[in-house]
């Protein structure tokens, strides 16, 4: 099974470029065997994009920041079968979120030779999207079976005026979750969104594989200083909770490190199976529904730092 790509990059001075172009064509085509690649052109079909995939939609652009996660399932055939989204959206006053959700009820399809598309999707904020394919992994049949895909929203978002673009990952056949599927030290990171100041960090959790959640040192939190311009760079602890379901969805209750947040929307990203079969989760999404104290919404991604 071969996944991604294999690249080879040659520098050509300008020169040959210009009046020796016929060498150069044949030195690749020379060298390309002894280096043992294979150049292959792969057409892409409905088959190309199968199975479950977990989501991330992002707002770009808007006044009021937007963020959802989820989980879609094609059959193979050009349809959509199934879906789940979360959005955490304005409520009744700027200051004020809410969580909604979204079931994706059907829709369907198309992909051209290149693995270029559109989405329809029904019951979702936007309902038609653009499509790529990115990474992709070889079947041992030699189909080409998409790994990731992104798209863009073919409207704004109703709720703030966003641009909506989607990552999505695809899930191992027949993945189901549980927490002892995340299991081991994993780097996270934050981002604000929006507000009225920028907020980063980053740092080191353990998580246990029953759910508890402890740092392994302290994260580094970038944060507002005194001063117009300034900034802060302090340290802080982080400790909580997580629950998850088969699906994985999970909530996250902060105990230490979030001030002003409490609980935050968690989708299992990235999986894998290790070499007994067994789903290991790779990367965890957070979506915090509570606006930060600078008016941010705060996302955030944990990454297993070593993979089975």
């Amino acid at each position: 099974m071969h996944k991604g790509h294999a690249e080879v990059t040659l520098e050509v001075p300008p020169s040959i470029w210009r009046h020796r172009i016929w060498r150069v064509t044949l030195v690749l085509v020379g060298i390309i065997p002894l280096l043992g690649l294979t150049v292959s052109a792969q057409n892409f079909t409905p088959g190309s994009i199968r199975g479950s995939y977990s989501a991330v939609f992002l707002g770009k652009g808007g006044p009021i920041p937007t963020a959802a996660i989820g989980r879609i399932t094609f059959d193979g055939a050009g349809k959509v079968t199934a879906g789940r989204t979360i959005w955490n959206v304005i409520d009744a006053r700027y200051d004020e979120r809410k969580n909604s959700e979204y079931p994706v009820t059907g829709g369907s399809y198309q992909i051209d030779e290149n693995g270029r598309g559109t989405l329809l999707t029904e019951g979702l904020p936007i309902l038609s999207w653009q499509l790529l394919v990115g990474d992709v992994e070889t079947q041992p049949n030699g189909t080409v079976l998409a790994q990731t895909l992104d798209l863009v929203g073919d409207s704004m978002d109703p709720f703030g005026g966003n641009l909506i673009t989607v990552s999505l990952n695809r899930y191992p056949d027949g993945a189901t979750f549980a927490l002892d599927q995340i299991n081991g030290k994993y780097v996270r990171e934050f981002t604000g969104h929006g507000g009225f100041s920028q907020l980063a960090a980053f740092g080191a959790v353990n998580i246990d594989g029953s759910g508890g959640i402890t740092s392994a040192g302290n994260s580094i939190v970038n944060l507002p200083g005194p001063g117009l311009g300034e900034r802060v760079v302090t340290g802080l602890p982080a400790a909580g909770n997580l629950v998850l379901d088969s699906e994985g969805f999970g909530i996250l209750s902060v105990q230490e490190g979030q001030e002003g947040i409490d609980q935050g929307n968690v989708l299992v990203r990235k999986a894998t199976r290790d070499s007994e079969g067994n789903i290991v989760a790779l990367e965890a999404f957070l979506l915090f529904p509570e606006l930060f104290d600078l008016g941010n919404l705060s996302t955030g991604r944990v990454i297993l730092q070593f993979e089975p």
